[in-house]
Order: C-alpha cells, then sequence, then structure tokens
C-alpha cells in the first residue's frame, strides 16, 4: 500500500523548464522551479558552503558576543546561497 511514484515521469517534470512568468503565481509553479533550479549540483554545493558559513559565523559571533561576525558572516553567507540565481 505504498506510494507509486514513476521515477522518470518526476525528473521529467522537475527538469523541463515551465512557463513561469516573472513571478510566479500560484505555489505549484513555484514549486516547480525550484526544484528544476536545486536539482542542479552546483546550486546544491553553493547552498550548502553558504548556510554553512551564515550558521558558523551566527555560533562564531554569539561565542565571542561580537554582533557584526555573526551580521557580516551571513551576509557573506547569503550572497553565496544567492550567487547561482544571479549567475543563471
Amino acid at each position: 500500500m505504498g506510494l507509486n511514484v514513476d521515477a522518470d515521469a518526476l525528473r521529467k517534470f522537475c527538469m523541463t523548464k515551465p512557463q513561469i512568468p516573472e513571478k510566479a503565481e500560484t505555489f505549484a509553479q513555484f514549486w516547480r522551479h525550484y526544484l528544476r533550479d536545486h536539482a542542479q549540483a552546483g546550486t546544491r554545493v553553493l547552498h550548502f558552503v553558504g548556510t554553512g558559513l551564515g550558521v558558523a559565523a551566527l555560533i562564531i559571533g554569539i561565542v565571542t558576543l561580537d554582533p557584526m561576525i555573526a551580521i557580516l558572516g551571513m551576509v557573506l553567507g547569503l550572497c553565496i546561497c544567492l550567487e547561482r540565481a544571479f549567475l543563471d
């Protein structure tokens, strides 16, 4: 009684470029766009590095009681995460 998922159909759905207006009108349109973009290995690596940097900076900033480390580290981490969106 498990969930039957056709892996090829799901991959095709996620990897085909949908016709999305500049701003997604529905959650379904947004989600399809999001999955397609994050299926690329480079995007996942940049998100992992950026998120790791942001979390590390937040922890170091709290431990050292220096809010600038936390703020600058999180901003730099966000820039790394968003870099892929602006390169495409």
